[in-house]
C-alpha cells in the first residue's frame, strides 16, 4: 500500500494495470484505478473550422485584406524598383544629364522608402492581430477550465494544462502571425518573380509548370507525416511537464522512501524525455528529408532558366538578362520557403486545435440548463433527502452509490462509518453536486438540488476538508472573499471557534480551523 501510494506521487500517469491511489481513495480502488485518461489528438489535416476561428480571433476578413493590401503595395514598390534599375542601367547613350539621374535617384528611393514603409506596416499589423488572437483564445481557454467539471482534472494531469497554456498560447501569439504575414510575403514575391521571369523569357512557362507541381507533390507527401509528428510532440511532451511538477511537489515523500525511489523517479523522467526526444529527432529527420528534395528541385529551376537564358541571350537586352537572372537565382529558394511557411502554418495551427479542443469542455452543470433559483430563502431547516440515489465518477464506469435512501432531520448529526471504499466521501461529492446522479434524487428542505444553479448550491453549504488549504493572500480576504461580513462578524466568529487570540497575534498556522470558520458562516 505504501508503494502504490508513492508510486502516485511520483506518476499518475501510470498504465491501467497499476493501480494507483488518488484523493478518492475513500470510495472505490478499483474504478479510480484508471482515473487518468489518455491524452487524446487529432487525425488528418486540420479542420477549416479551426482556421477560420483563429483568423476570426485575429479580427477577420478585415484584418486579411488590409495585410493582402499592405502586401500588394510593398511588391509593387519591390518589383517596381527592380524594373526602374533596369531601365536606368538598360539606357544608352554616354551623356552624363544631372538633372534626369537625380530623377532617376529620386524615384528609386521613393520606391525602396515605400517598401520599407510597407514592411513596416506589415509587421505591426501582424504583430498587433497576433495579439488579439493570443488574447481571445487565451480568455476562451482560461474560461472553459475554471468552469470545467472537476472530473476534468481528475482525469487530465496538470502537465496537459500548463502545456496549452505555454507552448501552444506562445505559438499562437507569435508563430502563426508571423507565419501568415511570412507566407503572404512568399507568396506575393513567388508568385512576381515567377510572372516577372515568364513574362521576360515565356519559354519559361514550359519548365516552371511542371516544377510547380513537384513542388505542391513534395509539399502533400511531406504535410501529412509532419502533421501527426507535431501533434506527436507535443502529447509527449505534456507527460515530462507532468513527471516535473508531480516530483516537486512530492519530493518530501520521494526522498522520505530513500535512494531506491529516488532512482525510480530519475529513471521515470528520463524515460519520458526519450518519447519525447523520438518525436523530435523524427521531425528533425522529415523535415531534412523535405529540404534536400526541395534544393533539388530549385537546382532544376535555375538550370531551366540559365539555359533559356545563354539560348535567347541575342534577344534581350543586358538589363532584362540580369534581372532575369537575379530573379532566376532566388526562384528556388523562394518556392522551397513558399511550401516550407506552408507547412509551418498548418503544422503551427495543431497549436488553435489543442486550445479549441479545450474552450469546448462541456461546463460543470450543463444538465441544470433550466435551473431555477429557490422561490424562499434556502435553506431553511436543512432536511436532507437521498431517493435511489445512484453515483459514479466517470461516465460508464461502475457506480459508488448504488440505489442509496436515507433521511437527514434538521438539528440531526450524523457521523457515517464505513471501510475504505463504502461511498463516504462519495456522499459529500454527490451532495456538492461534483459529479452529477447517474439517476435518484437528493432533495434539501424538499427541492431537488440538481434543479437550481451550482452557485446557489455550494455557497449555501459548507465543508471542514481533511486537507484544509489556505489561499494566497490576506487572511481577512480569505475569510470574507466576497465582502459580505462586517469586522464585528469576523471577530464574532474567530471567537467561537477560539482562534480570535491568535489571529490578533498574526499566528495563520492553524489553517484547519481557518475552514472550521468559514463552515460557521
Amino acid at each position: 500500500r505504501p508503494r502504490t501510494y508513492f508510486s502516485t506521487q511520483i506518476s499518475p500517469d501510470k498504465t491501467e494495470n497499476e493501480p494507483r491511489a488518488t484523493k478518492h481513495d475513500d470510495d472505490s480502488l478499483k474504478d479510480t484505478a484508471r482515473l487518468i485518461e489518455d491524452e487524446e489528438r487529432e487525425e488528418g489535416r486540420v479542420s477549416a473550422t479551426v482556421f477560420w476561428h483563429y483568423f476570426d480571433a485575429m479580427g477577420g476578413l478585415k484584418v486579411l485584406l488590409l495585410l493582402l493590401l499592405i502586401q500588394s503595395l510593398w511588391q509593387g514598390c519591390q518589383v517596381g524598383s527592380d524594373l526602374w534599375l533596369s531601365h536606368w542601367t538598360g539606357q544608352k547613350g554616354n551623356t552624363y544629364d544631372a538633372s534626369r539621374t537625380q530623377y532617376i535617384m529620386t524615384v528609386y528611393a521613393l520606391l525602396g522608402g515605400g517598401s520599407a514603409l510597407m514592411v513596416l506596416a506589415r509587421a505591426v499589423t501582424t504583430a498587433t492581430a497576433g495579439l488579439r488572437a493570443s488574447r481571445e483564445l487565451f480568455h476562451l481557454l482560461t474560461h472553459a477550465l475554471l468552469y470545467a467539471p472537476l472530473r476534468f482534472f481528475d482525469a487530465n494531469p496538470i502537465g496537459r494544462i500548463v502545456n496549452r497554456f505555454g507552448d501552444d498560447i506562445a505559438a499562437v501569439e507569435t508563430d502563426i502571425p508571423f507565419s501568415t504575414g511570412s507566407l503572404l510575403v512568399s507568396f506575393f514575391f513567388t508568385f512576381c518573380q515567377l510572372a516577372t521571369a515568364i513574362y521576360i523569357v515565356k519559354i519559361l512557362i514550359v519548365f516552371i509548370i511542371p516544377l510547380a507541381y513537384l513542388y505542391v507533390k513534395f509539399a502533400k507527401f511531406y504535410l501529412m507525416p509532419s502533421r501527426e509528428i507535431s501533434r506527436l510532440l507535443k502529447v509527449a511532451s505534456s507527460p515530462v511537464l507532468s513527471h516535473i511538477s508531480q516530483a516537486e511537489e512530492g519530493v518530501t515523500t520521494i526522498r522520505a522512501f530513500g535512494p531506491e525511489c529516488v532512482d525510480q523517479t530519475i529513471a521515470e523522467n528520463f524515460s519520458r524525455n526519450d518519447v519525447n526526444a523520438r518525436a523530435w529527432f523524427c521531425d528533425f529527420v522529415v523535415s531534412t528529408w523535405f529540404q534536400l528534395r526541395m534544393e533539388f528541385i530549385g537546382c532544376g529551376v535555375v538550370i531551366a532558366v540559365v539555359s533559356c537564358l545563354v539560348y535567347l541571350r541575342d534577344y534581350l537586352s543586358p538589363g532584362l538578362v540580369g534581372v532575369a537572372f537575379t530573379y532566376a537565382l532566388s526562384i528556388d529558394s523562394r518556392l522551397s520557403r513558399l511550401v516550407h511557411v506552408w507547412s509551418w502554418l498548418e503544422i503551427g495551427m495543431v497549436s488553435p486545435e489543442r486550445i479549441m479542443a479545450y474552450a469546448s469542455i462541456a461546463p460543470e452543470g450543463e444538465q441544470s440548463i433550466l435551473a431555477i433559483e429557490p422561490s424562499q430563502p434556502w435553506p431553511n431547516t436543512g432536511n436532507i433527502s437521498f431517493q435511489d440515489v445512484v453515483f459514479s465518477y466517470k461516465q460508464g464506469a461502475a457506480s459508488v452509490l448504488k440505489g442509496l435512501s436515507f433521511n437527514i432531520q434538521n438539528n440531526e448529526k450524523i457521523g457515517i462509518v464505513g471501510r475504505t471504499g463504502a461511498g463516504k466521501s462519495s456522499l459529500t461529492m454527490a451532495l456538492f453536486r461534483i459529479n452529477e446522479l447517474v439517476s435518484g434524487r437528493i432533495l434539501i428542505d424538499g427541492i431537488d438540488i440538481a434543479t437550481m444553479p451550482l452557485r446557489t448550491l455550494r455557497s449555501n453549504l459548507s465543508i471542514i476538508p481533511q486537507s484544509p488549504v489556505l489561499f494566497k493572500g490576506t487572511l481577512r480576504a480569505y475569510m470574507d472573499p466576497f465582502d459580505e461580513f462586517t469586522d464585528a462578524d469576523i471577530w464574532s466568529a474567530l471567537e467561537k471557534v477560539d482562534m480570535k487570540t491568535q489571529v490578533s497575534a498574526l499566528e495563520v498556522w492553524a489553517s484547519g480551523r481557518c475552514c472550521a470558520w468559514l463552515a460557521l458562516y
